[in-house]
């Protein structure tokens, strides 16, 4: 039934590639099962060729064309979310030195947790009066940090003490070096009752667990035991909010370094000389609160508040990303509830049983620039891309808001203030803002290395940097064997069936941009690949009267059908379509403002164009030892020094800054690296 109130038809469509696109090839991927060192190939390492059709030239997929048109569809018509996916559980970031320090050493007993504080009380805020609570056991090399060595503490036959074992010490009482604390030193360990030898008159005996966390950071060279003094248990309940507590934890620890354990990585990349921890690589079952499971608690108030795998944790957030999230935006879970996207684009139900087909259809891509033209060949290996991490949502000043209304937190909050906590909201949908202002011949011999050679105050950022005059291909980044190059131009149809004026109005303003407003298609878009200009093409169409569309609503529609004659209804009116869109977006969002004031509809236009200040884009990045304001990509990545200068505390703390809102046109400071 085409509906009388509905319109139908078909809209031709040219896009015109202005940055290269990544379109890679997964089916044709080399993956190298071997290093390779006169290309600088580590085992692992992949490369793409561009993905072609039987002539030869660029193929795109219509589902990606769809893709790309439904989330800026969502995006500006402030529908639901699609998809959602595991956001119910609470993420948790690196908790403060300082705070590991009041944690108290617990192991859980018949569904009961007992804490181990050493020889010392436990002071209000958790801290320990006396020495520190748990033992050090020294257990790696000093120099190399393997185990062992002589500097390890050993059982009588020479072995070394695993996890959980019950033991016996003789602990010695030692001032730290800074003078700020002391702690009790392993002299001797034994098991559990099988001491033997003179006991030194200066140490004492006690019993105890040993907790083996690994070699989590560099430099490490004890681990603990913990143990109790006090003749009576102290017990408190295992009650089953910690329960899950602790699983949520757990599993968030797993989860973010999945993808580096499945890559082969043996320890944290931040890191030089490190394995992972037991929580991280102990499976399932360490998402279990067993009877011997060694942790630390959070000691409050006379209550056991958290509890943790390591001293210095990550530390769940007291809400989760989906409970910040306004109800209307949720995914849709029945057909009344369809938001504009879900009805154009389709949806299916993400809990259960429901699906709606949509209605738009992508036809075929066709690349009407010769191959020769269209594709630029960098051979194999190809080009080293830069290393794009996975998103990190657990760095809340970049994702939660100030309020549901998702405005920028401010500035100068502390890690947990700035966390995802009732009565706060998420900033938005992700985009990759266009990279504006790029100098002539950014993309030139892009297989060769420029990337310490800033132009015009833009850096090669696309590239991975030479380490030592040698490319950089390992598990961490990818190479592309070709892009599409700028000014490539395809064409495709848009069908579209019974949209009323309000959703064709929003997908026309979509295809009507003003110039210099671009999309974002395909890889790489944080490095500047991918802006693409969308326009309804009245030049390379069949469509009627050459006006790039064949839009009628249900009544044009039965006029042609009606007939055997060649009637021409008219045309839906692209303007006043644009124009319905337009005031129901300003009266239901912003009455007194224009449709481009919408805080919405200014983001998105604002990730279409760019920053009007054209300063490079990229990443934020620490200021390099003897650089100036230009500082180009670091050799070794080191991606992580901008977020933790920004989050130190202490007398030498971090400006401790916020995402700005993308609209104000907001940037980030450039910030001294930690070792500075």
């Amino acid at each position: 039934v085409l509906h009388p109130d509905r319109y139908t038809g078909v809209i031709r469509v040219k896009m015109t590639v202005v940055t290269p696109l990544l379109v890679p090839d997964a089916a044709q991927v080399i993956e190298y099962d071997r290093d390779d060192p006169s290309h600088g190939i580590k085992k692992g390492h992949k490369s793409f060729p561009v993905r072609i059709d039987a002539e030869g030239k660029p193929y795109i997929p219509p589902t990606s064309i769809k893709g790309m048109l439904r989330s800026a569809y969502e995006a500006v018509t402030n529908s639901r979310l699609a998809v959602f996916p595991g956001h119910e559980d609470r993420l948790a970031d690196r908790m403060p030195a300082r705070d590991g320090l009041a944690l108290v050493p617990a192991r859980v007993v018949n569904g009961q947790i007992e804490l181990l504080p050493g020889t010392s009380t436990i002071e209000p805020t958790g801290r320990p009066h006396g020495p520190m609570y748990a033992a050090w056991l020294p257990r790696y090399d000093v120099r190399t940090g393997q185990e062992g060595g002589c500097n390890c503490v050993y059982y009588r036959d020479n072995s070394l003490p695993q996890h959980g074992d019950e033991v016996t010490c003789w602990l010695v009482e030692v001032q730290h070096r800074s003078g700020r604390f002391a702690f009790w030193g392993v002299n001797r360990i034994f098991r559990r009752g099988q001491t033997a030898g003179v006991r030194p008159d200066h140490a004492i005996e006690v019993d105890g667990y040993v907790c083996i966390t690994n070699r989590n950071i560099d430099r490490k060279h004890d681990e603990r035991v913990f143990f109790t003094t006090r003749k009576e248990p102290l017990l408190h309940p295992l009650s089953a909010e910690l329960r899950q507590q602790w699983c949520e934890l757990i599993t968030n620890y797993q989860s973010i370094h999945d993808e580096e354990r499945r890559a082969g990585m043996a320890g944290p990349p931040a890191l030089n000389n490190s394995v992972w921890s037991r929580q991280v690589v102990g499976g399932p079952d360490e998402r279990q609160l067993s009877t011997g499971t060694l942790c630390y608690a959070a000691f409050r108030d006379g209550q056991v508040t958290a509890l943790y795998p390591v001293m210095i944790s990550r530390r769940l957030f007291d809400s989760s990303p989906l409970s910040l999230l306004p109800e209307s935006l949720h995914p849709a879970t029945t057909l009344s509830q369809l938001s504009p996207a879900d009805r154009v684009f389709g949806w299916v139900n993400q809990k259960g049983h429901g699906a709606y087909k949509g209605n738009l259809r992508i036809g075929p891509v066709t690349c009407l620039t010769p191959k020769e033209q269209a594709i630029e060949n960098f051979g194999t290996p190809g080009l080293p891309l830069a290393i794009l991490g996975q998103p990190k949502p657990q760095q809340a000043r970049f994702y939660v808001a100030a309020s549901p209304n998702g405005e920028a937190q401010q500035n100068g909050l502390s890690k947990e203030d700035a966390g995802y906590s009732p009565g706060k909201g998420l900033r938005g949908r992700k985009v990759y803002p266009h990279h504006k202002g790029l100098p002539e011949g950014h993309w030139d011999n892009g297989a060769q290395d420029r990337t310490q050679q800033a132009d015009d105050g833009h850096f090669q950022e696309y590239r991975r940097p030479q380490l030592d005059g040698q490319d950089q291909r390992d598990n961490q980044n990818r190479s592309i064997q070709g892009w599409v190059r700028a000014d490539t131009v395809f064409t495709f149809d848009i069908h579209v069936t019974n949209l009323s004026k309000v959703e064709l109005g929003a997908l026309l303003w979509l295809l009507n941009l003003p110039d210099h407003h671009y999309h974002r298609f395909g890889g790489g878009k944080p490095l500047g690949f991918g802006s693409v200009r969308l326009e309804i093409d009245a030049t390379n169409t069949h469509l009627h009267d050459g006006k790039g569309t064949h839009l009628h609503d249900g009544n044009g529609w039965k006029q042609i059908y009606s007939t055997l004659e060649d009637t021409s209804p008219t045309e839906a009116d692209r303007n006043a379509l644009i124009q319905a869109f337009q005031d129901v977006v300003r009266t239901s969002y912003a009455p007194t403002a224009s449709f481009e004031q919408v805080p919405f509809i200014a983001a998105w236009l604002k990730m279409a164009t760019g920053h009007a200040d054209s300063l490079p884009t990229h990443y934020p990045r620490a200021r390099q030892q003897g650089q100036g304001d230009l500082v180009p990509p670091h050799p070794e990545g080191k991606a992580y020094e901008w977020f933790v200068a920004n989050d130190r505390t202490g007398r030498e703390g971090g400006p401790q800054v916020s995402l700005p809102n993308l609209a104000n046109d907001g940037g980030l400071p450039m910030l001294d690296a930690p070792h500075k």
